[in-house]
């Protein structure tokens, strides 16, 4: 099956669900590699997302250079997001916060602690550190 138009996919509309949605029309499905962009420099060992329809599922390994800073710690997305309610778990990390998740804002990319702070980690904090996260969110487009 190719979808040689921009605007159309599968259309799921037949399929009799009764519900009550705006949309069921399968228009965007995409996987690719991305280089993720931060205030510091980044060592990727990769960064994948699959997106199908406006959700993406992104996975990377990346290994934060020497820096310094009291600002949250950033990364770019491969698409924007909606908003700031979605995150993942960090699956690996060599930093002192033994748990850590992976919160996407509407551009961007923040690791928090997991206690009742939910603070994001610094520069600073991040520097020379590995993590290895897993995230899914919805994106703008």
């Amino acid at each position: 099956l190719v979808i040689g138009t921009s605007g159309k996919g599968i259309d799921f509309s037949a399929t009799g669900d009764g519900g009550t949605t705006t949309s069921e029309l399968l228009d965007d499905y995409e996987e690719g590699t991305y280089t993720p962009t931060s205030g510091a420099s980044l060592t990727v060992t990769y960064a994948k997302y699959t997106k199908i329809g406006r959700l993406v599922y992104l996975n990377a390994d990346i290994t934060v250079g020497s820096t310094a800073g009291n600002s949250a710690f950033a990364m770019s997305l491969p698409f924007n997001g909606v908003d700031s309610y979605y995150s993942g778990l960090v699956q690996y990390n060599n930093v002192p916060e033994p748990h850590l998740a992976a919160n996407v804002s509407t551009t961007h990319l923040y690791f928090r602690k997991l206690d009742t702070s939910f603070g994001m980690l610094t520069y600073t904090q991040v520097s020379g550190h590995r993590f290895i996260f897993s995230i899914v969110y919805t994106s703008a487009t």
